[in-house]
This record gives C-alpha cells, structure tokens and sequence, in this order.
C-alpha cells in the first residue's frame, strides 16, 4: 500500500513514497503522453534508508521534495529532484508525526506530542524552537491545521488549538 497521497511535480512527474512494509521506499516516475496514449518509465526508486514517508504526503518546496524518513526514528529530510538527499534534521526526529510549512517555518509534531518550529531552505534545517504540546502524548499522527495564526493538533486521545499569532 502507498499510504500518503502522490505528489505531482513539474515536467510530468509523480513522486509516491512507502507503505506499510519495511522494504518500501520510494519512486519517482515519468509521465509521457503521445497521440492519445499514456506511457509510464521509472526515474528513480529509492530503498527505505534514503526516503519513505509512510503516513505523511511529502510536500514540494522550493523544486525540492520534504518528508519523514521514517527508517532511523523519522528524521525530515530534503531531496532534490533526482533523489538525492541534500540534507536532513540530526538529531531531531518525528516519527510518523505530520508536518506543514508556513513560508520557509516548518511545524513538525512528533509521535509524543512534541511540536518542533524550524527554519527550513533547500540549502538547511535549523531548528528555531520546541515545545510539548501533549504531556505523555502517544499516536499523534493526525494532520495538522493552520488556519489565520491557529495551529490545530492532536493526538491520539485529545485536540488542541494553539494561536500561534501571539509573541
């Protein structure tokens, strides 16, 4: 199964990731369509220790790809386009959690309810600040919401609204 929706790129590409298997990572194919048929090629696949997100869709930023690897504890890490890791968070991991962008800030919510702000470039990942949102936080897996400066979480047992337009 490939949980997190495909990503479509620019020149015709789909970027899916993952599933539920340990031995699926991902795959970069290629679109090309000629007197009214489709045909499909392969660009890249990727083994699970260079990129697989298996519940949060990657997003497209700045003709990069961002996204949980969730080999390792789930660092978020940046690929170019060709599949090539340009960098990734160290020692800051999130597991399964989900994760948005609001400009060039990335908000990254961790498995425990940890919640990470972090600058994010195709050059770099710095880490600006971080947060528990949820004491003893467990399965906070849910897509995230930002909607006028207010962030909506949850985890597996409670939902939170943290207006973020404040100092």
């Amino acid at each position: 199964a490939t949980s997190p929706p495909p990503v479509i790129l620019p020149d015709n590409r789909i970027f899916l990731s993952s599933g539920y298997r340990s031995d699926i990572g991902a795959l970069m194919l290629k679109l090309k369509v000629a007197e009214g048929k489709t045909d499909v090629s392969v660009l890249y696949e990727l083994a699970p220790k260079t990129f697989n997100s298996e519940q949060q869709t990657p997003m497209f930023y700045k003709g990069h790809l961002l996204g949980v690897r969730k080999n390792g504890g789930g660092r978020m890490v940046c690929l170019n386009l060709e599949g090539k890791p340009v960098w990734d968070s160290g020692s800051d991991r999130f597991g399964h959690g989900p994760y948005l962008l609001a400009g060039e800030l990335l908000l990254a919510l961790d498995n425990r309810g940890v919640l990470t702000l972090a600058r994010v470039t195709p050059s770099g990942y710095q880490r600006l600040a971080r947060h528990e949102v949820f004491p003893d936080g467990h399965d906070a897996w849910g897509p995230m919401a930002l909607v006028e400066g207010r962030l909506i979480l949850r985890d597996m047992t409670r939902m939170t609204c943290l207006d973020l337009r404040k100092p």
